[in-house]
Protein backbone atom coordinates (compact mmCIF):
# COMPACT_ATOMS: atom_id res chain seq x y z
CA UNK A 1 0.00 0.00 0.00
CA UNK A 2 2.63 2.37 0.88
CA UNK A 3 4.63 1.90 -2.46
CA UNK A 4 1.10 2.31 -3.93
CA UNK A 5 0.79 5.82 -2.48
CA UNK A 6 4.22 6.67 -3.07
CA UNK A 7 3.39 5.71 -7.28
CA UNK A 8 0.41 8.31 -7.09
CA UNK A 9 2.70 10.62 -5.66
CA UNK A 10 5.13 10.57 -7.94
CA UNK A 11 2.50 10.75 -10.84
CA UNK A 12 1.08 13.37 -9.28
CA UNK A 13 4.21 15.37 -9.08
CA UNK A 14 5.09 14.69 -12.61
CA UNK A 15 1.61 15.74 -14.27
CA UNK A 16 1.93 18.95 -12.26
CA UNK A 17 5.06 19.92 -13.32
CA UNK A 18 4.36 19.51 -16.73
CA UNK A 19 1.13 21.69 -16.72
CA UNK A 20 1.46 25.20 -17.19
CA UNK A 21 2.39 26.87 -14.07
CA UNK A 22 0.77 30.38 -13.81
CA UNK A 23 -2.62 28.81 -14.73
CA UNK A 24 -3.83 31.59 -16.79
CA UNK A 25 -6.24 29.54 -18.79
CA UNK A 26 -8.00 29.02 -15.73
CA UNK A 27 -9.17 32.35 -15.49
CA UNK A 28 -12.56 32.89 -17.92
CA UNK A 29 -12.44 36.91 -18.13
CA UNK A 30 -15.47 37.97 -19.98
CA UNK A 31 -14.50 40.94 -22.40
CA UNK A 32 -16.91 43.76 -23.35
CA UNK A 33 -16.17 45.67 -26.11
CA UNK A 34 -13.10 45.84 -28.01
CA UNK A 35 -10.49 43.85 -25.76
CA UNK A 36 -7.36 46.29 -24.85
CA UNK A 37 -4.91 43.22 -23.57
CA UNK A 38 -4.05 40.13 -23.98
CA UNK A 39 -2.21 37.85 -21.64
CA UNK A 40 -0.71 34.09 -22.78
CA UNK A 41 1.64 32.24 -20.88
CA UNK A 42 5.32 31.53 -22.85
CA UNK A 43 6.41 27.58 -22.14
CA UNK A 44 9.25 25.50 -23.22
CA UNK A 45 11.56 28.41 -22.62
CA UNK A 46 15.37 27.69 -22.07
CA UNK A 47 17.19 29.62 -19.24
CA UNK A 48 21.02 29.65 -18.90
CA UNK A 49 22.81 32.24 -16.61
CA UNK A 50 26.29 33.29 -16.84
CA UNK A 51 28.16 35.50 -13.94
CA UNK A 52 31.74 37.31 -13.99
CA UNK A 53 33.74 39.66 -12.28
CA UNK A 54 33.80 42.93 -12.89
CA UNK A 55 37.57 42.74 -14.38
CA UNK A 56 36.08 39.96 -16.50
CA UNK A 57 33.82 42.23 -18.79
CA UNK A 58 36.30 41.81 -21.89
CA UNK A 59 36.39 38.28 -21.29
CA UNK A 60 32.61 37.88 -21.13
CA UNK A 61 31.99 39.79 -24.13
CA UNK A 62 34.72 37.86 -26.12
CA UNK A 63 33.18 34.51 -24.94
CA UNK A 64 29.21 35.88 -26.15
CA UNK A 65 30.32 37.15 -29.31
CA UNK A 66 32.64 33.76 -30.71
CA UNK A 67 29.83 31.50 -29.20
CA UNK A 68 26.60 32.94 -30.06
CA UNK A 69 26.97 36.13 -32.08
CA UNK A 70 26.02 38.31 -29.55
CA UNK A 71 27.61 41.71 -28.08
CA UNK A 72 27.66 42.31 -24.32
CA UNK A 73 24.56 43.61 -23.28
CA UNK A 74 24.52 47.25 -21.31
CA UNK A 75 23.20 46.99 -17.88
CA UNK A 76 19.55 46.27 -17.81
CA UNK A 77 18.95 45.81 -21.81
CA UNK A 78 19.03 43.12 -23.66
CA UNK A 79 20.42 41.75 -27.36
CA UNK A 80 18.94 39.34 -29.61
CA UNK A 81 20.82 36.95 -32.10
CA UNK A 82 19.79 33.89 -33.88
CA UNK A 83 16.72 33.02 -31.36
CA UNK A 84 18.99 33.85 -28.29
CA UNK A 85 17.79 36.87 -25.98
CA UNK A 86 21.07 38.10 -24.04
CA UNK A 87 19.47 39.99 -20.80
CA UNK A 88 22.24 41.78 -19.08
CA UNK A 89 20.21 41.69 -15.45
CA UNK A 90 22.81 42.96 -13.08
CA UNK A 91 26.28 44.18 -13.84
CA UNK A 92 27.87 41.29 -13.48
CA UNK A 93 24.99 38.81 -14.47
CA UNK A 94 23.89 37.56 -17.73
CA UNK A 95 20.78 35.21 -18.99
CA UNK A 96 20.43 33.71 -21.98
CA UNK A 97 16.97 32.95 -23.16
CA UNK A 98 16.65 30.57 -25.99
CA UNK A 99 13.60 28.38 -27.67
CA UNK A 100 16.40 25.89 -28.14
CA UNK A 101 18.22 23.79 -25.78
CA UNK A 102 21.49 25.35 -24.98
CA UNK A 103 24.49 23.06 -26.70
CA UNK A 104 27.70 22.42 -24.36
CA UNK A 105 29.50 25.19 -23.76
CA UNK A 106 33.15 25.24 -24.09
CA UNK A 107 35.24 24.46 -21.10
CA UNK A 108 36.70 27.95 -21.18
CA UNK A 109 32.69 29.07 -20.37
CA UNK A 110 33.58 27.96 -16.94
CA UNK A 111 35.19 30.97 -15.51
CA UNK A 112 31.63 32.66 -16.03
CA UNK A 113 30.03 29.99 -13.40
CA UNK A 114 27.39 29.00 -15.85
CA UNK A 115 23.88 27.61 -14.53
CA UNK A 116 21.47 25.87 -16.10
CA UNK A 117 17.70 27.74 -14.76
CA UNK A 118 15.36 26.11 -16.90
CA UNK A 119 12.33 25.95 -15.60
CA UNK A 120 13.20 28.57 -12.66
CA UNK A 121 11.23 31.02 -14.01
CA UNK A 122 7.66 31.35 -15.44
CA UNK A 123 7.33 33.72 -18.57
CA UNK A 124 3.83 35.68 -18.85
CA UNK A 125 3.47 37.66 -22.39
CA UNK A 126 1.59 41.06 -21.55
CA UNK A 127 0.33 42.51 -24.93
CA UNK A 128 -1.88 45.08 -26.67
CA UNK A 129 -2.51 48.85 -25.79
CA UNK A 130 -3.53 48.74 -22.21
CA UNK A 131 0.00 46.88 -21.11
CA UNK A 132 1.64 49.59 -19.81
CA UNK A 133 -1.54 51.04 -17.66
CA UNK A 134 -1.79 46.94 -16.34
CA UNK A 135 1.68 46.84 -15.15
CA UNK A 136 1.58 50.37 -13.52
CA UNK A 137 -1.04 49.08 -11.47
CA UNK A 138 1.53 45.89 -10.50
CA UNK A 139 4.37 47.97 -10.21
CA UNK A 140 6.54 51.29 -9.89
CA UNK A 141 8.72 50.53 -12.66
CA UNK A 142 9.17 53.47 -15.33
CA UNK A 143 7.90 51.90 -18.41
CA UNK A 144 9.40 54.59 -20.62
CA UNK A 145 12.14 52.65 -22.07
CA UNK A 146 12.87 51.77 -25.22
CA UNK A 147 11.77 48.27 -26.59
CA UNK A 148 14.77 45.88 -25.20
CA UNK A 149 14.93 46.87 -21.81
CA UNK A 150 14.78 44.79 -18.75
CA UNK A 151 13.48 46.15 -15.83
CA UNK A 152 14.39 44.17 -12.45
CA UNK A 153 11.24 45.36 -10.29
CA UNK A 154 8.94 43.40 -7.54
CA UNK A 155 5.43 42.62 -7.49
CA UNK A 156 3.36 42.45 -4.83
CA UNK A 157 6.73 42.56 -2.54
CA UNK A 158 7.88 39.49 -5.43
CA UNK A 159 11.58 40.18 -7.11
CA UNK A 160 10.38 39.52 -11.31
CA UNK A 161 11.81 41.26 -14.24
CA UNK A 162 10.24 42.77 -16.58
CA UNK A 163 11.32 42.76 -20.44
CA UNK A 164 10.14 44.80 -23.07
CA UNK A 165 9.96 43.15 -26.69
CA UNK A 166 7.87 45.74 -28.33
CA UNK A 167 6.24 48.98 -28.00
CA UNK A 168 2.93 46.99 -26.90
CA UNK A 169 4.69 43.95 -25.36
CA UNK A 170 6.47 43.07 -22.03
CA UNK A 171 7.53 39.33 -21.03
CA UNK A 172 6.94 39.14 -17.20
CA UNK A 173 9.19 36.77 -16.17
CA UNK A 174 8.42 35.40 -12.21
CA UNK A 175 9.67 32.82 -9.96
CA UNK A 176 8.07 29.42 -10.76
CA UNK A 177 7.33 29.38 -6.75
CA UNK A 178 4.99 32.29 -6.85
CA UNK A 179 4.32 31.71 -10.43
CA UNK A 180 0.42 30.90 -9.66
CA UNK A 181 -0.39 33.04 -7.08
CA UNK A 182 0.80 36.17 -9.21
CA UNK A 183 -0.40 35.15 -12.81
CA UNK A 184 -3.80 35.09 -10.98
CA UNK A 185 -3.11 38.55 -9.49
CA UNK A 186 -2.43 39.26 -13.34
CA UNK A 187 -5.20 38.14 -14.79
CA UNK A 188 -7.87 39.58 -12.15
CA UNK A 189 -6.40 43.08 -12.43
CA UNK A 190 -6.70 42.44 -16.25
CA UNK A 191 -9.99 42.32 -16.04
CA UNK A 192 -10.92 46.28 -16.22
CA UNK A 193 -9.14 46.13 -19.37
CA UNK A 194 -10.98 43.44 -21.22
CA UNK A 195 -8.33 41.36 -21.07
CA UNK A 196 -8.20 37.82 -23.81
CA UNK A 197 -6.38 34.88 -22.21
CA UNK A 198 -4.52 33.25 -24.88
CA UNK A 199 -3.53 29.30 -24.64
CA UNK A 200 0.02 28.79 -23.76
CA UNK A 201 2.43 29.50 -26.60
CA UNK A 202 5.42 28.04 -27.09
CA UNK A 203 8.69 31.17 -26.34
CA UNK A 204 9.97 32.11 -29.72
Amino acid sequence: ETDKMASQKKNTASVNSASAPAALTTHKLRVTGKAQLNLAELEGANLLQLSFFADQQRAVSMALKKQFGLPLPQLSASEVQDGITAIRVEFTKIWLLSKKPFAALPESFQKFYPLEMTGSRSLIEISGEAGDALLRRLTSADLREQPGHCFATSIHHIPVHLLKTSETTTILLTPRSYAASLGGMVADIAHQFGCLISEPKPYR
